[in-house]
């Protein structure tokens, strides 16, 4: 009974606490945090304050210590609050880093594959440049996978024959892309 009465004394003592402070703190915090935020840290502070007293102190002088931690309630929550706004900052400087790392991978891929299409585009020009006959060694060969005498066969002409136009198609097409960097980088020198 007798800690009945005193749990509800309690309960009353710090209803009074909350109300002279509670709005005081988030007036305090709201140009932080805003208001919602603010509420929430306030309650927590305020939980704060009174689990330390009531963890510290007996029930005679609850009232005095408890309306004496006024100053470490505001203590409390504006730690609170600054705490609450550098976790948001770090969570939107990792979000910024994240979307960062997105587009950097997406910016990568579009330039790998045109990239990719600009050597494809460049090998089938080299390849286009080609002798008749080396050309179709070397499609047989290179796009299509037929062995040496398969095409041999094909084209009535000896496998090594084959080989010499594989060797020379390679030869030629080497050459014409070197040529074709060269003439690219004379045009962007000439440009800067």
């Amino acid at each position: 009974m007798i800690e009945t009465c005193k749990a509800q004394q309690t309960d009353v003592i710090f209803s009074e606490f909350h109300d002279a402070v509670f709005y005081r703190i988030i007036d305090t915090l709201a140009p932080l945090i805003g208001d919602v935020e603010g509420e929430e840290v306030a309650q927590e502070a305020l939980l704060k304050v009174f689990l330390l007293i009531q963890k510290n102190n007996s029930f005679d002088n609850f009232r005095e210590s408890l309306f004496a931690m006024k100053p470490l309630a505001f203590v409390i929550a504006k730690n609170m609050a600054l705490s609450r706004i550098r976790h948001k900052k770090v969570r939107e400087k990792f979000h910024e880093i994240e979307r960062l790392k997105q587009a950097n991978a997406s910016i990568k891929s579009i330039e790998s594959t045109v990239i990719n299409d600009h050597q494809t585009q460049l090998m089938l020009e080299a390849v286009n440049h080609l002798p008749p006959i080396c050309r179709q060694v070397f499609i047989h060969r290179k796009l299509y996978g037929k062995s040496h005498t398969d095409i041999a066969q094909m084209l009535s002409i000896s496998t090594k024959t084959v080989e010499n136009h594989l060797a020379k198609g390679l030869k030629l097409c080497r050459q014409y892309i070197v040529k074709q960097h060269i003439k690219a980088s004379s045009m962007e020198k000439k440009r800067a």
